[in-house]
């Protein structure tokens, strides 16, 4: 609604309570629809994430937690198929699986908060991919998901290219 994405109720680590999502919407409606949010939720700890950085939410009571850029690098070369095929790409789709997937995706020890739960593995249009190495250790994953007729690629960590690449091979 009014360009943007919003959960009124507890959201997973690491996830706002809302995200702008459309540049094109007057960032006043925006904004006076956030502070009704935060009015209607005040048993929450609420947060937004304005991916346009248009909103002046200090009126509703918000103070900036940091300022962010987008970074990438590309990677220097293109994986070869033989690179491809030294990785054993499978949907993970048991909780030891998932388990071992999210601490390979965090890149630090355990924690003992999860943020992707088992119910993602029932979801018939999401794809949680591990390049699984000769020891069985996951390499390489990320989350495909079917909205819309449109695929989407999150949560990449190893190389987005191959990841990208076994995508290509293993859906429809």
């Amino acid at each position: 609604s009014h360009g943007l994405w919003f959960c009124t109720r507890p959201t997973p680590q690491y996830y706002p309570n809302v995200v702008t999502v459309d540049r094109a919407v007057n960032p006043v409606v925006q904004t006076a629809f956030i502070a009704e949010l935060v009015e209607c939720s005040s048993d929450l700890d609420f947060s937004v994430k304005d991916s346009f950085a248009c909103l002046d939410l200090q009126g509703a009571g918000f103070t900036p937690l940091f300022d962010a850029h987008w970074l990438w690098r590309e990677e220097k070369m293109s994986p070869t198929q033989t690179e491809l095929e030294t990785l054993d790409w499978r949907r993970i789709e048991n909780e030891g699986d998932l388990v071992e997937w999210e601490h390979t995706w965090r890149g630090d020890a355990r924690s003992t908060q999860r943020i992707f739960r088992s119910e993602l593995l029932h979801d018939q249009n999401a794809l949680v991919l591990g390049g699984f190495d000769k020891a069985n250790r996951i390499r390489v994953g990320g989350i495909a998901y079917d909205a819309a007729g449109v695929i989407g690629v999150t949560n990449i960590f190893g190389s987005r290219k191959r990841l990208i690449g076994s995508l290509v091979s293993l859906l429809p």
